[in-house]
């Protein structure tokens, strides 16, 4: 089985993507293709659960070939705007997944889940909404093996090289500040 995500925000939306795909490849054990933007594909970069990464630059329409060459089983869109769905639609996936809008409702060839109409969705956490893409693949086997797998290895992976870099600066920045930690912005 192969399994596209669609997906491309900042930062942040991206890192509450990890676990959907995590559990795509832990639960299906299928070939996860992702497609988003430049920052979703650095943040995949050494991920192994993810098989390929391509940045489409929120431009469906035109990758339509990009695609068509993955023959995909199942493309999940997180975001159900005509301008995306339209394009896809138009493509050889056999089954899209998306929230319900007017257009995916009644697309023959989409799953939906009504994640802004009723209130069992809207009171999910993000990351239990992102879940429940990968659920509609096969809610049985999902509710079957999501009890069996850790998510906490669904996390940014790094290299050694970034790692001593990291290091490196924090010890530089000791040095030239004297002694004094170092402060993240989350914002």
């Amino acid at each position: 089985m192969k399994v596209g995500y669609i997906h491309f925000y900042g930062l942040g939306d991206n890192i509450f993507a990890l676990e959907p795909l995590f559990a795509l490849k832990a639960i299906f054990n299928c070939e996860v293709i992702v497609f988003g933007n430049a920052i979703m594909k650095n943040l995949l970069l050494h991920c192994d659960f993810v098989d390929f990464v391509h940045d489409i630059q929120g431009d469906i329409a035109s990758h339509i070939d990009l695609f068509n060459s993955y023959n995909l089983d199942y493309a999940i869109l997180t975001n159900c705007k005509r301008c995306y769905l339209y394009p896809l639609q138009a493509s050889n996936v056999k089954t899209i997944i998306t929230t319900t809008k007017i257009p995916s409702l009644f697309s023959m060839r989409c799953k939906t889940i009504p994640m802004h109409l009723l209130p069992k969705y809207r009171n999910m956490t993000r990351y239990e909404q992102g879940l429940s893409y990968v659920r509609k693949i096969n809610p049985k086997l999902f509710d079957t093996k999501i009890k069996t797998i850790c998510l906490d290895n669904a996390k940014v992976k790094t290299t050694q090289e970034q790692k001593e870099r990291v290091k490196s600066f924090i010890a530089n920045h000791a040095k030239t500040r004297g002694g004094g930690g170092v402060i993240l912005n989350s914002f």
